[in-house]
């Protein structure tokens, strides 16, 4: 599946509204959003976002198709095959953390997805876009077994789980630490201790004792 680039020919008031879409339906929900709301937050008339995005459903999938862009990219960086594993590993992780960060209303969008169940347009569109995404993923952790850099015996469905659902807790439980008075890990030290001990294994090495147990 070809991965599509982020769309940088649109103008600067199409990118301006778009960013401002981003915003508010993070924030608030499809529903929650008019194009109205949309056109005075980013100082147009609703005729001129209209002019580049001819309905409040493209214009959402526009929103959701510029979070995965960014995803697909860092997924491009992935299937580098000039790195070793640990490398690519960390370096996906650490950026996709970072952009979810950076652009919280987005992957706030995409998390209310994840946690609807509705089949609306709007969320079949989002389910859609998430499973490209997810598709792209496991075709690059695939391509690291080719080569050699993932074990074979390594369920990738369960590695893609473990990455992204580490970074989607991080997302969502930082702020349960702060409330609770402990110390939040920074992002980056988060993601490197990850992929260190999901490449390491978090088991202590088994003792002599140990061994001899295993042996019998």
């Amino acid at each position: 599946m070809r991965i599509a680039p982020a769309d940088s020919n649109k103008t600067d008031t199409a990118q301006r509204i778009l960013a401002v879409a981003e915003r508010l339906f993070g924030e608030r929900g499809f529903n929650g959003v008019s194009t109205r709301d949309i056109a005075m937050a980013a100082g147009v008339s609703k005729a001129n976002v209209f002019h580049h995005y001819s309905s409040k459903l493209v214009l959402y999938e526009a929103v959701l198709r510029s979070g995965s862009a960014r995803f697909n990219a860092l997924l491009l960086r992935l299937a580098d095959d000039s790195g070793e594993l640990p490398e690519l590993l960390d370096d996906f992780s650490q950026q996709h953390l970072q952009s979810m960060l950076e652009h919280q209303n987005a992957a706030a969008l995409f998390v209310r997805h994840l946690l609807d169940v509705g089949g609306s347009a709007e969320h079949v569109m989002a389910e859609n876009i998430v499973e490209q995404s997810h598709d792209l993923l496991m075709a690059a952790f695939a391509a690291l077994q080719r080569e050699g850099k993932l074990a074979a015996q390594v369920d990738t469905r369960v590695l893609a789980l473990t990455l992204i659902g580490g970074h989607l807790s991080f997302f969502l439980l930082r702020n349960v630490l702060v409330r609770a008075g402990q110390p939040v890990p920074d992002a980056g030290a988060f993601s490197r201790t990850m992929v260190r001990q999901l490449i390491d294994g978090i088991a202590r090495s088994p003792s002599s004792s140990d061994q001899k147990k295993l042996d019998q």
